[in-house]
């Protein structure tokens, strides 16, 4: 099992962005880890992809596993796991978790689609606020299942 849960940095997977106004998240306004974030400016939406490296695991259950522990846990903040499901993105294995969080005092629906790369692991994570989620949820399915994983092997 590994210890922790952090990014690889160079982008190995892309998602589109061009969904009415949504754009690239400013630096200042995205996870730091993040190598992609795109979202909405005029409301509470993004979406963000994470890289990690498959050596940092001993196989995907366990990657699977310890995110899920992490989305439990008081580091992730108060939160409840909805909706568990196995799905796919780019045509590989991955896991859809649907979370309902509360952190800083902000409420929060977030879907986390964890992939199965050829060449790494990925966290696809879409969010927005409960009060935005009937106008969001449906942009942010479909620059979700943009997601590309990129075909050069790092």
């Amino acid at each position: 099992m590994s210890c922790c849960r952090t990014p690889w940095w160079p982008a190995t997977a892309r998602a589109r962005s061009g969904f009415g106004y949504w754009t690239e998240v400013p630096d200042e306004l995205r996870d730091a880890e993040a190598v992609i974030a795109i979202g909405e400016p005029l409301v509470s939406a993004s979406v963000e992809v994470f890289t990690y490296p498959q050596e940092d695991y001993t196989g995907f259950d366990d990657y699977v596993s310890l995110t899920e522990d992490w989305l439990r846990s008081d580091e992730f903040g108060e939160s409840t796991i909805d909706d568990v499901s196995d799905v796919t993105a780019d045509d590989l294995p991955a896991v859809r978790f649907e979370v309902t969080a509360s952190s800083g005092g902000v409420n929060q629906v977030m879907w986390w689609v964890l992939v199965h790369g050829e060449h790494a692991y990925y966290d696809v994570v879409g969010w927005t606020v409960p009060s935005e989620r009937e106008q969001t949820e449906p942009v942010i399915a479909e620059v979700m299942a943009s997601f590309e994983e990129l075909e050069d092997e790092i």
